[in-house]
C-alpha cells in the first residue's frame, strides 16, 4: 500500500501531469452537452461534477504554485546581478585598484597579509574569498581569489571594468 502511495506521488509530482489532469477537468466541464453525450461523457459529468470540479480547482491551484516558483528564479537572478554590480560601483578606489590588479596580472589569485584590512574588507563584501588557510613566508601572508562572479559581471560590464583600471593606473604612475 505504501509502494502504491509513493509511486502516486511520484507521479503528481511532474507539472505536466498537473496540466493534463487540469485540462481534462476543464474539457469535461466546459464540453457543451450535445458533444458530451456523442462522446458517452454526459453521465460520467453528472455523476462525478463535485469530483470533477474539485481536481480542476486543485490543479489549477498546483499549476499557479508552480508557476510562481518558476518565475521566481529568474526574478531572484536578476536581482542578484543589480545587487552585485552595485556593490561593485560602490567600492572605494583602493578597493577598485585590489580588484583591477586581477585583471591586469590575468590570475585568480593575489596574497595578502592577515592584517590587510583592504583584503578583509572585499571578503566581507564577498567579492573575494581566502582561497587557502596556509600562510607561505615569515609574515602570515593568505591567497585570497576573486568570485568568479565578480569576475564575470565585470566582464560583462567593460565601462566598470575600465573605471577600475583607470583608477588602478592613477595609483601606480603617482
Amino acid at each position: 500500500m505504501l509502494e502504491f502511495f509513493g509511486k502516486a506521488l511520484e507521479w503528481l509530482g511532474s507539472p505536466k501531469r498537473w496540466a493534463a489532469v487540469f485540462i481534462v477537468c476543464v474539457v469535461l466541464l466546459l464540453l457543451p452537452r450535445h458533444l458530451a453525450e456523442r462522446m458517452r461523457l454526459a453521465d460520467v459529468r453528472e455523476h462525478y461534477l463535485p469530483w470533477i470540479s474539485l481536481c480542476g480547482i486543485f490543479s489549477s491551484a498546483v499549476l499557479l504554485v508552480e508557476l510562481a516558483v518558476w518565475l521566481k528564479t529568474p526574478v531572484k537572478s536578476i536581482r542578484e546581478r543589480r545587487d552585485r554590480k552595485a556593490v561593485l560601483l560602490s567600492l572605494t578606489p583602493p578597493e577598485m585598484r585590489v580588484i583591477a590588479e586581477y585583471f591586469r596580472q590575468q590570475t585568480d589569485t593575489q596574497y595578502f597579509s592577515a592584517t590587510d584590512g583592504l583584503a578583509g574588507g572585499l571578503a566581507a563584501k564577498g567579492l573575494i574569498y581566502q582561497s587557502s588557510t596556509v600562510s607561505h613566508g615569515l609574515t602570515p601572508v593568505f591567497a585570497f581569489n576573486l568570485q568568479p562572479w565578480a569576475r564575470e559581471t565585470l566582464r560583462r560590464n567593460p565601462g566598470v571594468l575600465q573605471a577600475f583600471m583607470v583608477i588602478a593606473n592613477r595609483k601606480s604612475n603617482t
